[in-house]
């Protein structure tokens, strides 16, 4: 076998192939608020571009308040990433869909027993 460095070209070859595996992992490593955040932030960020190049300075104002929004969809998806590293993507999941029902279930609660 050739040798690269002092080490033949398999192992080599084998040791990136564990580095460059990881977009696998990745998919079993999605959340849904990190869905979710990154929606958030992809329709605030379209939004906010879309009011800021109107002409009106009301509507470039509202894309300036509008950006504020970013900053819970960032610290959301942070505290996320932490709990998926610690606990892991599937009982992350599982609370994230029990706090996604019972906030349906308020708001829908809220609206008609007003």
């Amino acid at each position: 076998m050739k040798e690269l460095n002092g080490r033949n070209i398999k192992t080599v070859g084998i040791k990136m192939g564990i580095f460059m595996s990881g977009g696998i992992r990745f998919r079993t490593k999605i959340s849904l608020f990190l869905v979710l955040g990154i929606g958030w932030m992809v329709f605030v960020l379209y939004q906010s571009a879309e009011l800021f190049l109107s002409g009106r300075e009301k509507s470039k104002l509202t894309a300036l308040y509008g950006l504020w929004l970013l900053v819970p969809a960032v610290l959301i998806i942070v505290v996320d990433r932490f709990a998926v590293g610690k606990f892991g993507a599937k009982k992350v999941n599982e609370v994230q869909f029990f706090i996604l029902v019972a906030a349906v279930i308020i708001s829908v609660f809220n609206r008609y027993l007003r």
